[in-house]
């Protein structure tokens, strides 16, 4: 997919949990939704299919509840609300500079030693486009990776 793919499907999946804060992670092609800033909605994006899961993918044993054309996609409000209380969804983190309204958004790094080896890795902050961890397990290791900085995990 290109990039005015991935642009329109966005847009067709912000407008179908209208009602919700929407963000879209991850990778372009296999995205996360996360609404409200904490609830990782359990789904699997295949082309311009939307599947609504039974439990998170991570560890590939789910059913499929229900299937739907992004393009044009409408979510009843009701159905979401069911989906969500029946189903549930993955807690969402994210990683706060201290005392700031600053996200981890990436990372960089300092020096690039060759094609793929790079040291001085660090994290990058910001106000958007927020990197969450589905895991807090492994969001605290983030933190612990980058002691020298203060940071804060946040449910959301």
């Amino acid at each position: 997919m290109n990039k005015n793919i991935y642009t329109i499907r966005n847009k067709s999946l912000f407008q179908a949990f209208n009602g919700y804060h929407v963000d879209i992670a991850g990778k372009p092609s296999d995205p996360m939704i996360i609404l409200d800033h904490h609830k990782l909605v359990h789904t699997l994006i295949q082309g311009p299919l939307i599947h609504f899961l039974d439990r998170s993918k991570v560890n590939g044993d789910f059913q499929i509840i229900k299937t739907a054309n992004i393009s044009g996609l409408y979510l009843d409000e009701e159905w979401l609300e069911d989906y969500l209380y029946e189903y549930g969804y993955t807690d969402a983190y994210r990683i706060r500079y201290a005392d700031s309204p600053l996200f981890v958004v990436g990372f960089d790094y300092k020096i690039k030693e060759s094609k793929n080896s790079y040291i001085g890795k660090y994290p990058v902050f910001g106000k958007n486009k927020f990197r969450y961890y589905p895991s807090k397990t492994f969001a605290e290791s983030v933190i612990e990776e980058f002691n020298t900085y203060p940071l804060v995990l946040q449910l959301g």
